[in-house]
């Protein structure tokens, strides 16, 4: 039972460090990336990446669905989910949007 707890107390802590903390101030750490509108357009972006599809990548950046972000670029933590941060973004081309990225594009 001790284990299942320190592992329980080490995968949470992990995982808050990892995707930061809401209302943390926090930036973007991949050279670049997608922040998507809501859960539903990440996963589309996720399925057209990893299929290669290109053409559906570009397709939910130009309908507004998703929009990049860029290494450095500085958001603040609004959300997250398990695999997925929502941020909004404090500084780029893209300022006071929000969207969700990948958890580990965030430090």
């Amino acid at each position: 039972m001790k284990t299942i707890i320190v592992i329980s107390i080490f995968l949470f802590c992990t995982c808050a460090y990892a995707i930061g903390l809401i209302g943390e101030t926090s930036v973007i750490t991949m050279n670049i990336t997608a922040a998507c509108s809501t859960k539903d357009d990440h996963d589309s972006f996720v399925q057209a990446q990893v299929s290669g599809d290109k053409e559906g990548i570009v397709d939910l950046i130009l309908k507004g669905r998703c929009f990049l972000v860029k290494k450095g670029e500085q958001v603040l933590v609004i959300d997250n989910s398990w695999t997925i941060t929502k941020v909004r973004m404090r500084s780029g081309p893209e300022q006071g949007k929000a969207g969700w990225v990948y958890s580990e594009a965030v430090r």
